[in-house]
């Protein structure tokens, strides 16, 4: 048994500074219930181990994953291959067996299960300071649109399963079902989100994105102004060496025939100079408005940096941009906005439905 320490007692209060990530692994040396298994095999409370299986924080399989799962956090068994005398039947419970699954109910579990206890999950304090419910922009019988708020994610993390868009949005609702993310909006970024209630309306909406029925409009807040126009990049995925994911973009004629990558378009649509009231940033700043040609991750973010405008806030892409440059807004959030998103496609009503988020931060 580990030794325990002092801050494994709660998740409550958040710490403050927040707690770096922690893993441990464990193996069940006797039968019983998940949580007096946690506690005696890593030294914490079962209160504290409680805590952390309905939050989310906790993995479970029958057997000992083979190597290089155990020991790390990985996906659990994802890219084993079958042995040439193995049948796929075995093969598959092979997998079942080894492939550690969250846990949310403090359930009895058998003598030699493995364990992968996220000791410290990342957390989303803001969420207890919205009122959910007034996020909502609209209430459809297969649909949820919401205004998200910044600061929060949209979908559950691997190791908090509960501080999250829709699982917040599910409770204040009054829903005992989850809601489905149809689409993703980073952490720091406000605006609007679809959310299904059904699988059924999920796929649907899946598909109107894919044939690029559904347009985005954002808006931005920089330093500088953008040209007018549609700009397009080639995005680079950088080696994140387990931090935050981060995109080049580089030019489409940058010469460079050996790279590879997704082609990324968007359109400027305006771009005009605002007037800031907001501490931290200076009194003047430009407001531009963005339709996303294509969808990649950070576009809009990585776009605006390679165009020397990167957004406020945006510590991931600043550069060498001074400190009152890159002071977020409120709730960590950034220059960005989701601001309208109108569906070119009758699935969740007439054809082109718009739903539009109010003003965002910056003009508060």
């Amino acid at each position: 048994m580990q030794t325990r320490e002092p801050d494994l007692v709660s998740l409550f209060p958040h710490p403050s500074p927040p707690l770096p990530p922690r893993i441990e692994h464990a193996v069940a040396s006797r039968s019983g219930a998940a949580s007096e298994i946690i506690a005696e095999e890593l030294g914490v409370s079962c209160s504290f181990a409680r805590e952390l299986i309905e939050f989310g924080g906790v993995y479970h399989c029958e057997e000992v994953p083979p190597k290089p799962e155990f020991g790390k956090e990985g996906s659990g068994g994802k890219g084993k291959k079958r042995a040439r005398d193995q049948t796929e039947a075995d093969f598959q419970s092979q997998l079942k067996r080894t492939r550690p699954i969250r846990i949310l109910l403090d359930a009895l579990v058998a003598k030699g299960g493995y364990f992968r206890v996220h000791l410290h999950p990342k957390r989303f304090p803001s969420v207890y300071e919205v009122d959910w419910k007034g996020r909502v922009l609209d209430d459809g019988a297969e649909w949820v649109v919401v205004n998200k708020p910044a600061g929060v994610s949209v979908n559950p993390t691997v190791d908090n399963f509960k501080e999250n868009t829709a699982a917040c949005v599910a409770s204040a609702l009054g829903r005992d079902s989850a809601l489905i993310v149809t689409h993703r909006l980073d952490v720091a970024t406000s605006g609007v989100l679809v959310l299904a209630k059904t699988s059924a309306f999920a796929k649907f909406f899946h598909n109107v994105l894919a044939l690029r029925r559904v347009h985005k409009t954002y808006r931005t807040l920089t330093h500088k102004p953008v040209p007018i126009g549609i700009a397009k990049h080639r995005a680079v995925q950088a080696d994140s060496d387990g931090g935050p994911r981060f995109v080049h973009m580089l030019p489409m004629d940058s010469g460079f025939e050996d790279v590879s990558g997704a082609e990324c378009s968007l359109e400027v649509l305006k771009c005009s100079e605002v007037r800031l009231t907001c501490a931290n940033l200076p009194e003047t700043a430009f407001e531009t408005e963005v339709r996303l040609i294509t969808g990649r991750t950070h576009q809009i973010r990585a776009q605006f940096a390679a165009l020397g405008a990167p957004l406020y806030g945006d510590t991931l892409y600043s550069g060498n941009l001074t400190a009152d440059r890159v002071a977020p807004g409120p709730g960590d959030s950034i220059g960005l906005q989701a601001w309208k998103l109108e569906v070119d496609d009758a699935v969740m009503g007439e054809v082109g439905r718009c739903f539009e988020a109010p003003n965002p931060w910056w003009r508060s």
